[in-house]
């Protein structure tokens, strides 16, 4: 596993699949996981990001009770697979 990217999220239900479109489309040889952390979301997130879990073998959905961005960062480090990881937002 080359790269581990962090996708930590709250209550984003509605604009997380464009991203998630977005990272899993991408065109590279690299081998890259997705973690998508939900922050303790209060609307869809966990169903959106369980379809792109069924999808794609790239994403892997963690959910992390406490609220803030270090937690949700935190949850994914300890969750990668990777050495080397990247955040978005």
């Amino acid at each position: 596993m080359d790269l581990s990217i962090i996708l930590p999220t709250y209550n984003r239900s509605n604009v997380l699949p464009k991203a998630l479109e977005r990272l899993t489309g991408q065109n590279t040889t690299a081998d890259y996981e997705i973690l998508i952390v939900d922050n303790n979301s209060t609307d869809r997130t966990r169903e959106v990001a369980q379809t792109f879990v069924e999808r794609s073998e790239r994403c892997r959905y963690i959910f992390e009770k406490r609220q803030g961005l270090s937690y949700a960062r935190n949850a994914g480090i300890a969750a990668a697979r990777a050495k080397a990881f990247a955040f978005t937002d």
